[in-house]
């Protein structure tokens, strides 16, 4: 990962030991760090206190996160990623979208029970899976969607593995549908929202329903998905300004990313 002043450390792969005091995880946490950085050029704040910052750290080794630990911040990259970082170059990483997830998931455990409306309860994964495809179609892949809808999934009560096969190919399609239409005003990402959580809730009751849930048509398909588009499409409504804010941003120049106007 690289910081604004480009001195990202960079750890060889476990195998190389360090004058045989341990493997490069150990490395990381016992002999490397130094947590909070000064700034080598001498920058300074208004009150004339120097600028710190945290330690930050990349790394090909499937153990380097362990670093986080201490507060440094540890990346697992890959090799061409750790070969710029060894080269003094800098590097990017997708820190707003990993958060954005972050959040998204824990709105889900902490939130969303808490303000379900009629049995009703929000999808906020679902919200910001779709937003950031549509809105982000370079920073966001398959995988992306099929993890969180795996977490959905284990969150909650429904048939494990729907959510995630249902996300990942309805948001691969709302994004190949946004790229064609190639709009960027901020009206056809959220119509695309809209449509594709109504078709994922219908899909969903029906998941519900053939794997014997115990709920009847009118109760998966009037009472749950029709809310559940709303109440989602709300929650996408939030997302949808952030999204465009932090991640669409660096990007505006390409063709296809919406921004207000």
């Amino acid at each position: 990962m690289s910081s604004p002043f480009g001195n990202t450390r960079f750890p060889y792969p476990s195998p190389l030991r360090h004058r045989h005091q341990g493997i490069c995880p150990q490395l990381n946490i016992e002999k490397f760090p130094s947590v909070v950085m000064e700034s080598p050029a001498g920058l300074t704040g208004a009150d004339g206190t120097p600028v710190v910052y945290f330690d930050t750290l990349v790394g090909t080794d499937s153990h380097t996160p362990t670093a986080n630990g201490i507060g440094v911040l540890g990346w697992g990259v890959g090799g061409i990623e750790a070969e710029a970082a060894a080269l003094g170059q800098p590097i990017t990483t997708l820190v707003p979208r990993v958060i954005g997830a972050i959040i998204a998931v824990v709105l889900q455990i902490a939130l969303a029970p808490n303000i379900a409306l009629f049995g009703v309860v929000p999808n906020f994964i679902m919200a910001y899976v779709l937003i950031v495809s549509i809105v982000c179609p370079d920073q966001s892949g398959p995988v992306f969607a099929f993890v969180l809808g795996l977490l959905f999934d284990l969150l909650g009560t429904g048939p494990v593995g729907a959510m995630a096969f249902l996300l990942t190919g309805v948001s691969f399609l709302a994004k190949r549908i946004f790229m064609l239409v190639n709009n960027d005003t901020l009206f056809m990402p959220l119509l695309l929202a809209a449509i594709s959580t109504l078709v994922i809730e219908l899909l969903y009751a029906a998941f519900m329903m053939a794997f014997g849930a115990g709920v009847s048509a009118l109760d998966a398909f009037v009472f749950r998905a029709l809310p559940g588009t709303v109440y989602n499409f709300l929650a996408a409504l939030i997302f949808s300004p952030i999204v465009v804010r932090f991640l669409a941003q660096p990007i505006q120049q390409q063709p296809g990313t919406p921004h207000l106007r």
